[in-house]
């Protein structure tokens, strides 16, 4: 007897699922599977995958503000799929999480850089926007 939850085998007499404790039905019983048959597909999540596609985004200037979102769907998916364990893409979360975090730090880093640079330097206003420029196009 096969879980309809997760695909794992389980015997004939069981009441539940021994990997994922889904309650098996007598109707999920399957011929056995050939050898070279693929398992049953599981889902992804789709907050991990928005977390890394927003992720990556966030590495373009223009999409900076995406490391926010990112984090925190990376973060809820992570939650997620740690409660249900048929649910893949822990790794799409933590790369988006990830990625999301990197950015935000340059980017706090960039401000900070910008207020001491504006502070310690009382010649002009535009040599802080000349600046500010500079890392900006490094980053």
């Amino acid at each position: 007897m096969y879980c309809n939850n997760c695909g794992a085998p389980n015997p004939d007499d069981s009441a539940f699922c021994n990997k994922c404790g889904n309650r098996l039905l007598p109707q999920q019983s399957m011929p056995q599977q050939s050898q070279g048959t693929a398992a049953p597909a599981r889902k992804t999540n789709g907050l991990a995958i928005a977390a890394l596609v927003l992720g990556i985004a966030s590495f373009l200037p223009p999409f900076a503000i995406c490391s926010i979102p990112a984090i925190i769907l990376g973060v809820i998916a992570l939650n997620q799929i740690k409660k249900e364990p048929a649910v893949e893409g822990n790794g799409m979360a933590m790369a988006g999480l990830i990625c999301g975090s990197i950015v935000l730090f340059l980017w706090i880093c960039l401000i900070i850089f910008g207020i001491v640079v504006a502070i310690t330097d009382s010649s002009t206003s535009s040599d802080f926007w000349v600046s500010a420029l500079t890392v900006s196009a490094l980053i």
